[in-house]
């Protein structure tokens, strides 16, 4: 499963690394790895996806195996972390494996639509260094949950070393 000698820059073409920390999510994977394909596909470059198992005790292997064999795709990397260590040390472990030109970090839930990607790819062709999406919408949220995220970000947004665009409000 994991391929280390691929050449992500075959023929000069642009290579994007997905990096997905999952924790138990194999039942989603299983219908958004052929969807993330499929985008990526579209988007004329390399790819290559390192999923990062973060201790989950599911059947991710097995998973991953399968969407292999079904596909011509063998451009993904599963790294096993010993126990789960938290989302941000498998970011972190997936960063530090990834070979392409630019990273897209994915959650292994679903709830990154993967219709996105080749638009923040174009973002990333036209000049911009980094390209960040933001939910517009937060309807499916209860109030609480949004107003944790709310107080979240205004927390980071304090020390001002890090600028994070505002999370719209939900309207419930």
């Amino acid at each position: 499963m994991s391929s280390p000698s691929i050449n992500l820059n075959r023929a000069g073409r642009k290579a994007i690394s997905v990096v997905m920390p999952v924790l138990n999510e194999a039942a989603s994977l299983a219908l958004l790895l052929p969807e993330l394909a499929a985008a990526l596909s579209r988007c004329d470059v390399e790819w290559e996806l390192v999923i990062v198992n973060d201790g989950g005790s599911d059947n991710l292997e097995e998973v991953v195996a399968r969407f292999e064999k079904q596909s011509v795709y063998s451009n993904v990397q599963l790294l096993r972390l010993s126990r789960n260590f938290s989302k941000e040390a498998a970011l972190t472990a997936g960063l530090a494996a990834a070979r392409g030109d630019a990273v897209l970090c994915m959650d292994g839930d679903g709830q990154h639509p993967p219709e996105l990607i080749r638009r923040m790819v174009a973002e990333w062709r036209s000049g911009n260094d980094m390209v960040v999406a933001v939910q517009s919408d937060r309807k499916h949220e209860n109030r609480l949950l949004a107003y944790a995220k709310q107080r979240f970000y205004r927390f980071l947004q304090s020390g001002e070393r890090f600028q994070i665009p505002p999370m719209p409000a939900t309207s419930a």
